[in-house]
């Protein structure tokens, strides 16, 4: 199967392969849906952090456009139904950035349990729930 990108205006695109499915970033993720999990657009981040108020995250792919101060916080689902599908967050403020959180008790990477971790400002990070409890990431460049 070939699969091909095609710009859809200044920041969209189209995959083509067996179907056509387009992705904007206005948060029009309905035609993908169905294979690759929902999505959220212009998330705001909790303002002044924290794990027990943080800005829960709902689907699989987050988009969070404002994070007001450095720290900011969003929260991951719960892992304690072990293995479950990736999260992705993107931080797209200017400047600060972004915390995300385990739920309770959870861990990510090496950090503490109930730690959080750092999104730059302008990159992205993908959370993978591999047991109950613990979450790895894999950080944009």
């Amino acid at each position: 199967m070939a699969i091909g990108l095609k710009q859809k205006g200044p920041l969209g695109f189209t995959i083509a392969g067996n179907g056509a499915h387009t992705y904007d970033t206005d948060g029009n993720f309905a035609s993908l849906e169905a294979q690759l999990g929902s999505g959220a657009n212009n998330i705001t981040a909790h303002a002044g952090g924290g794990q027990g108020s943080a800005t829960p995250l709902t689907t699989a792919y987050n988009r969070v456009t404002t994070v007001a101060t450095a720290a900011d916080s969003v929260l991951l689902g719960a892992t304690t139904n072990g293995p479950q599908p990736p999260t992705v967050v993107r931080n797209d403020a200017a400047t600060n950035s972004l915390n995300v959180f385990p739920s309770t008790g959870d861990a990510i990477n090496n950090l503490a349990a109930n730690a959080a971790f750092a999104v730059p400002a302008g990159k992205s990070a993908i959370f993978f729930c591999v047991a109950a409890g613990q979450w790895i990431t894999v950080l944009s460049a």
